[in-house]
């Protein structure tokens, strides 16, 4: 759920509640299972905007192409449940009965702020302007439906708020660094098959940049050189491949507020990311050479 946040860096909004709920869990698996299930939902979320771009330059239904991502997003729970979630024991120690009330109420909050985002962006087209109004006001219902008291001057201190603002302000220097190096026209240069090549350029260039739109807006395009139009099993390939070297990129903002948060080092979250990705990096090489 906290993965329908529209924002980044996101996955530091659920890593509290993992910290709370996974006491005594190894700190490398909790963050392991906080980046993972952090995005895997956003594979087939019809708002993400990197989704929305995607088809849109493939010339595709979204609903056409979530039906192919699908079984992308099948294999991502299962390699989940069975290189993190399953080496957990133990139970939760709930502080009060079940309510459903309870429930709905945090839900409601988190998906507020997808909702006016979507919303906004498709009415009066703010822009990133809407994410921030979507935030702002899931934030506000978060105050108004407190079940004790915040201060927030001590948790924006706690929070140490300003580290994770020069490390996204870090990663975007990084990306503009990228887009003006020569690296695209290098990969161009492999002597791979055209899905092949996007595949694997696809998968290099998420890893790269830890973004999913500028490697959609690079490969894409350059695959429909070679073919007259995209198929949705083509586009699902090439976007999950996208899609995975994104979520184990060095430079995401998520995987490193991760590490930030659970005082982790980012080789270690990386090593246990690894086995899973490169189960659906191989598959998706190997399915491509078929097609």
């Amino acid at each position: 759920m906290m993965g329908l946040l529209p924002m980044p860096g996101g996955a530091l909004l659920s890593a509290p509640i993992l910290e709370r709920a996974g006491e005594g869990v190894d700190r490398i698996l909790k963050s392991a299972i906080n980046n993972w299930f952090r995005h895997v939902f956003i594979l087939i979320y019809p708002l993400s905007p990197a989704l929305i771009a995607a088809v849109k330059i493939s010339s595709l239904d979204i609903y056409v192409a979530i039906l192919f991502l699908l079984p992308g997003f099948i294999l991502a729970l299962v390699l989940g449940q069975v290189f993190f979630l399953r080496r957990i024991e133990g139970s939760v120690n709930y502080q009060k009965r079940f309510s459903l009330f309870g429930l709905l109420t945090p839900i409601l909050i988190i998906i507020t702020a997808p909702v006016i985002d979507f919303s906004l962006k498709r009415t009066i087209h703010l822009g990133s302007y809407a994410t921030l109004l979507g935030v702002l006001v899931g934030l506000l219902l978060a105050f108004k439906f407190k079940t004790r008291t915040v201060d927030l001057f001590s948790t924006l201190k706690e929070a140490s708020p300003w580290n994770f603002s020069l490390i996204l302000i870090g990663m975007f220097i990084y990306l503009h660094i990228f887009q003006r190096s020569p690296a695209r026209d290098l990969m161009g240069t492999i002597p791979l098959p055209p899905l092949t090549l996007s595949v694997v350029a696809g998968f290099s260039l998420g890893f790269l940049t830890g973004r999913v739109q500028l490697p959609a807006s690079i490969i894409l395009p350059v695959y429909l050189t070679s073919v007259p139009k995209i198929t949705p099993p083509v586009f699902a390939l090439i976007y999950i491949a996208i899609f995975f070297g994104y979520i184990t990129s060095p430079v995401h903002p998520c995987l490193i507020v991760t590490c930030e948060f659970f005082k982790v080092l980012v080789r270690d979250l990386l090593k246990m990311l690894l086995p899973p990705v490169l189960i659906i990096f191989i598959l998706s090489t190997i399915i491509s050479f078929l097609l």
